[in-house]
Formats: structure tokens, C-alpha cells, sequence
């Protein structure tokens, strides 16, 4: 996502309060060996071996143009709203922070904001492992406005590079399915299905069609669950 306005300072403060947080090292503390002078060059071999990119499409399937084409361009269409960061605290799992709840934690904060959701609460995560309290909130999701109020976009098996984190989910899989929640899960197949864009752009032969982004949406902000 592509930001302006106030929010940048703030994603720098936390960019900066990460950077000069007390866990983090040095490369050369971590790194024993001196890096070899070469490195770069055979890095930059390897790129060259890579073979041409892959033809970004002029239009994508939503009819935008790429987001570098339209700074080239002059042309960037950004959208007005309200914006706030939730970022977690550089120390959290540490032992100064033991027992110290005055801060909430990004996914405190997060499950706090879908709880004030009415309707149709949309999460898009290629690594979703929702845990027992978001579970409770789908629960409640049903009760206080039936069936299909949550959807779930995510991997499947077959698109996720993480499967290790997928098996994890699909402990809660069959829970969600209870709690009303839609789960659809992508088909690795599916950047070459008819009507999945231009074939044969944007994409290489025998490639797999894998999610990567990670959004959720809400309708209102009128509160009906209890988190």
C-alpha cells in the first residue's frame, strides 16, 4: 500500500523505534566473517543469468495501471481516508516486558477493531492462523448477525510456500466452517484459469498462483460483537 499524508511520520517513528531498539545488532556482530569483496558482483552475475522479467500488464484485473507507471506519468489516484498504525513494541516477548499489558499488542488491537464491525468482515492473509480468540469473535459474529458476516481469503495446500503455517490453520479450519465463517482458499492453478486476467502475462510457464497479500475490510464501524 501506498501512503501520504500524515501516517508516513508516523510509520517512520516506527521504523525508527525498531532501528534503535536494543534488539538489534549490527551486521558485522552477527557476521563473524568479513563479507567477500566479490559478493555483490556475484550477485549481480546471478540476476544477469536470471532471464528477462516478467511483462507487467498495462491494466491489471481490477483496470488500474502499475503504481510505477502512474508516478512515471503524473497519474496516481490516491484515495482519501482516515489512517492509524498499529505496530507492536520492539521488546514484546522480552523479559523487560513480562506482565506489562500498558501497550497493546498489534493483534489486541486488530481483533478489538473487528469486533465494532456490523456486517461482512473481509480478512485476505496467505498465512492465517485466526487462534482461539479470534474464533470467539467469529462466534459472535454469528450470533449477532448470522451466517456469512466473516469471509476468509487465504493458500491453499497447494499455493502456500508455507506449509508448516498452513497445516496450523487448518487446525481451525473445521471451527471457523462452524462459527459461519466463508473460507475460499486459492487454486494454484488458477493464474492460468479463463478469466484470471491475460494469459501468459505476468506469469511463467509451470508457475504457481500464490497469494501474497495481507488485507482485511469492514463494513461499518457501528459496534453489535463484544470482543
Amino acid at each position: 500500500m501506498l501512503s501520504a499524508g500524515p501516517i508516513v511520520q508516523a510509520m517512520s517513528n516506527a521504523f525508527d523505534r525498531y532501528w534503535r531498539s536494543d534488539r538489534v545488532y549490527p551486521v558485522a556482530s552477527v557476521v563473524r566473517t568479513p563479507l567477500k569483496q566479490d559478493a555483490r558482483s556475484s550477485f549481480d552475475e546471478l540476476v544477469r543469468q536470471a532471464g528477462e522479467p516478467i511483462p507487467e500488464r498495462a491494466i491489471d484485473v481490477l483496470g488500474r495501471a502499475p503504481v510505477a507507471r502512474e508516478l512515471d506519468d503524473a497519474s496516481l489516484k490516491l484515495f482519501a481516508a482516515h489512517a492509524r498504525l498499529f505496530v507492536d513494541d520492539p521488546m514484546k516477548g522480552s523479559a523487560e516486558l513480562a506482565g506489562d499489558v500498558s501497550e497493546a499488542t498489534v493483534t489486541d488491537r486488530t481483533i478489538g477493531l473487528m469486533a465494532t464491525a456490523r456486517r461482512n468482515v473481509r480478512i485476505v492473509s496467505p498465512y492465517f492462523i485466526p487462534g482461539d480468540r479470534a474464533i470467539d469473535l467469529f462466534e459472535k459474529a454469528r450470533v449477532a448477525g448470522g451466517a456469512g458476516n466473516v469471509t476468509v481469503v487465504t493458500n491453499s495446500l497447494a499455493s502456500t510456500d508455507e506449509p508448516l503455517v498452513y497445516g496450523e490453520y487448518a487446525k481451525y479450519r473445521l471451527r471457523m466452517l462452524q462459527a459461519g465463517v466463508r473460507i475460499f482458499e486459492v487454486d494454484a492453478r488458477m493464474g492460468a484459469a479463463p478469466g484470471s486476467g491475460q494469459p501468459g502475462v505476468g506469469t511463467r510457464e509451470g508457475a504457481v498462483t500464490r497469494l501474497h497479500a495481507k488485507v482485511a475490510t469492514l463494513t461499518s464501524t457501528s459496534s453489535t460483537w463484544a470482543p
